[in-house]
């Protein structure tokens, strides 16, 4: 194509004689190369359909074995499509398996929400309870949790039941730590009141935030008994039958109605026993 394209833009010797001025010469050959421009674009058209031609008619023209064999692919993949969707009808979407869930299944236990909700079936009015009143209790590992429930049933005998109405009551025993807090108080109970797992049960189902108090609080209160009652059982009898009587402080609270009931009222010491007693 470079060779014909010089031979034609190419003046012959006594064809330039005849041009005048050499501006003729300029536009013979801007009018020569355009032709000859042209004539290749023809070319590459004619080129260019006729291959496309011959692609249309193979499609057209295909041969009945194939367009049956590709049918058959069609049909196939819907069959498969409806069986899947008759077997599968709620498709488990990308959004349903983040986390490995889907709608139908139970949380498993790895979160403390679905632990105390699932695992130990707190209500729903406890569980508002807990986030409301304590609410860090839901950031807690549920293995924590579990460490601190296995203690309080293993101490006190305690039924899922009994467990439930306890944190319903004080849900923020959770917040205590199971070897730093609730076990050292639970055996300061033990040794001091000679308690029965029962005993220690019966105080704990019906004042369970008695776990809550430090140890030198609650000797200071068994102190302040053991001055009013000189035997233990006495003191145990008494606790056991009214444990909220540890909810009261010692100098604020006990000492002052004491000396109330003692030097205003008269009351004699059997009668302030019989007293706390009912």
């Amino acid at each position: 194509l470079g060779v014909g394209l010089r031979k034609l833009t190419a003046v012959p010797a006594r064809q330039t004689s005849t041009f005048n001025n050499h501006s003729d010469g300029i536009l013979y050959r801007t009018i020569t190369r355009i032709a000859f421009a042209l004539c290749l674009l023809g070319v590459g058209l004619c080129v260019n359909g006729f291959i496309f031609g011959r692609s249309s008619r193979s499609r057209h023209h295909s041969s009945p074995i194939q367009q049956s064999s590709g049918s058959a692919l069609i049909l196939m993949q819907t069959e498969q499509n409806a069986l899947h969707e008759a077997e599968y009808p709620n498709k488990i979407y990308p959004a349903d398996t983040l986390l490995g869930i889907n709608s139908t299944q139970t949380f498993a236990p790895d979160i403390a929400y679905f632990y105390l909700r699932n695992t130990l079936g707190l209500s729903e009015e406890t569980m508002w309870k807990i986030t409301l009143e304590a609410g860090s209790i839901l950031g807690m590992t549920p293995r924590n949790l579990e460490n601190k429930i296995s203690l309080l049933r293993r101490t006190m005998n305690l039924s899922d039941d009994d467990v439930r109405v306890i944190l319903g009551k004080q849900p923020a025993l959770l917040h205590y730590s199971a070897e730093r807090n609730l076990a050292p108080t639970i055996l300061f109970f033990v040794r001091a009141l000679d308690l029965s797992k029962n005993e220690l049960r019966t105080m704990v189902m019906d004042c369970p935030s008695i776990l809550g108090y430090s140890l030198a609080n609650l000797r200071k209160k068994i102190a302040f008994f053991l001055a009013l009652y000189s035997e233990v059982d006495s003191i145990r009898e008494l606790l056991v039958g009214t444990p909220k009587l540890l909810l009261s402080a010692v100098d604020s609270g006990l000492v002052p109605r004491m000396k109330f009931l003692v030097n205003e009222i008269q009351f004699s010491l059997e009668e302030l026993q019989i007293l706390y007693q009912k």
